[in-house]
């Protein structure tokens, strides 16, 4: 291209990328009905982002009303539009939409398509929702080699989900062969980022001495996490057993009753027992 030629393009290209910038600003702003319009006038030149974000404005507008299966047409349109391009975020919504819809709109062929698609560009979202349905069989037949390879790649990134996915795995050894190491080694993934299935998991194996040396203090590390949290009253009571009897932790019958009684307020039978006594 000549000098000529490119001192043309150059407002052009100029122009396109400060109205995305403005999409992305008003939509980030949370100005939805400037990022409507910015948004529209991209979109409709191409901007996959812009695609990516009109799309997600008509779907969070849907509200329940007469209205909504329009909203929903336009945001799949847009989100398609956007992902034909190659846009990862809006190939993965398209995967979720088609995957967890629990009506007509549900297409678990259109899901993998899209899944698949994101996972060509390393998606750990993606990776994992895939691993998912080859785990479950949900749309294709049940694979356990692939939801674990898919897992692991979106383990590996850091995604939270897969790495409680792997701990589980190979803790149950469902389809694969168990490997308490490896399950502690994923739980503790999982639970350093909070997943509480991983960091509850985590304390019973330690609690336990299941498939790994028994450790008490690390048992009541990761039940007063849960405790904190509030999340999983059988921790909670748990927790009050080991304070109760100074087991892993200085005995102290007060903090026992603490957490029985927030464990017994959460429906935990075993808790309500041990206030009665």
């Amino acid at each position: 291209m000549n000098i000529k030629k490119l001192l043309l393009v150059m407002p052009l290209l100029f122009s396109f990328v400060t109205y995305a910038r403005d999409c992305t600003t008003e939509y980030e702003n949370k100005n939805y009905e400037k990022a409507l319009i910015e948004c529209t006038q991209e979109a409709e030149k191409g901007s996959s982002e812009a695609q990516y974000l009109l799309g997600d404005l008509y779907y969070q507008a849907i509200t329940g009303d007469e209205q909504d299966d329009s909203l929903y047409q336009k945001a799949i349109y847009w989100f398609t539009k956007s992902a034909e391009q190659g846009y990862v975020d809006a190939q993965y919504t398209l995967g979720i939409l088609y995957d967890q819809s629990d009506d007509e709109t549900q297409d678990s062929q259109k899901a993998l398509f899209w899944y698949e698609k994101a996972v060509e560009q390393n998606d750990p979202p993606s990776q994992y929702n895939l691993g998912i349905m080859y785990e479950y069989g949900h749309g294709v037949e049940p694979n356990i080699q692939k939801a674990l390879t898919l897992y692991i790649k979106s383990a590996e990134q850091g995604y939270m989900d897969a790495q409680y996915a792997l701990g589980l795995m190979y803790d149950k050894g469902d389809g694969i062969e168990q490997d308490k190491q490896k399950a502690i080694f994923w739980y503790e993934k999982a639970a350093e980022q909070g997943d509480f299935n991983s960091q509850f998991n985590l304390a019973l194996m330690y609690d336990e001495g299941d498939g790994v040396e028994q450790n008490k203090q690390k048992a009541a590390f990761w039940y007063t996490k849960l405790a904190e949290r509030n999340v999983v009253p059988e921790a909670q009571y748990r927790l009050g057993i080991m304070y109760d009897k100074g087991d892993g932790v200085e005995q102290n019958k007060l903090l026992a009753n603490k957490y029985f009684k927030q464990s017994c307020e959460r429906g935990f039978e075993k808790a309500c027992n041990k206030l009665k006594k």
